[in-house]
């Protein structure tokens, strides 16, 4: 006879304390004869308690222990034996790997969701860089946003006051032994190219990714070129 559902889904125990407890905090099972009797068992605020015999026995993931298994009373009024204990210790596996799919499916559809919004914010975010330059009579003009991961913290944008070159982060960026990029590789790689901006961009951006020996970024990378026709 088990205990009515309502004491199942209302009692708790904390790690260390009561037989579930002590199952938890070892996670080790253990199998109870006569439970009024066991030194673990705590009485709870009610006058009677049905359960006789108990087997315990943990939910271990690896190292961790996730929850206890407990089952009461079997049917034919007997005792529970260490076969019993063998036989829960397999369903409390089973139960295990169907808690950690259901966890996996839940992280799962969690990372679709924001997965899926990073990309709308990252195709909002391209949509308001400009994409039209303006005509200079004496000035090629060309940009490129790199960002590091799904959405830039680094934007551009075309003011008409003057002809600048900008570069953001890109003579910061730091090898393996946190060597600067620095003003005179950036210099040096401007100089030694003389096609069109988009094209020192390009050059720029490789310098730097081979400079700094890395899959992924650290940081976003956004440069502006401007160059006398």
């Amino acid at each position: 006879m088990s205990e009515p559902i309502h004491v199942t889904e209302t009692f708790k125990a904390r790690v260390g304390e009561g037989i579930a407890g002590w199952v938890a905090h070892t996670g080790r099972p253990l199998l109870v004869d006569d439970v009024e009797k066991h030194p673990l068992f705590k009485r709870p605020s009610r006058k009677r308690y049905s359960t006789k015999s108990l087997l315990s026995v943990p939910l271990r993931l690896r190292n961790d222990v996730l929850g206890v298994l407990n089952v009461n009373n079997k049917t034919d009024a007997s005792m529970f034996a260490k076969a019993d204990e063998l036989l829960l210790s397999v369903v409390a596996n089973f139960v295990v790997i169907a808690l950690e799919k259901a966890r996996m499916r839940v992280i799962e559809r969690e990372k679709h969701r924001l997965d899926t919004a990073l990309r709308v914010a990252r195709e909002i975010q391209e949509s308001i860089l400009p994409t039209d330059f303006p005509s200079h009579p004496h000035f090629e003009l060309a940009a490129r946003n790199l960002p590091a991961h799904e959405v830039a913290g680094d934007f551009y944008d075309i003011i008409p006051l003057q002809d600048i070159l900008y570069t953001d982060r890109i003579t910061e960026s730091r090898s393996d032994d946190e060597t600067m990029y620095g003003d005179r590789r950036l210099i040096e790689v401007v100089e030694s190219c003389d096609g069109p901006p988009s094209e020192i961009i390009e050059r720029t951006l490789d310098s730097v990714r081979s400079f700094t020996k890395r899959e992924s970024q650290r940081d976003d990378l956004t440069m502006v070129v401007a160059k006398k026709a």
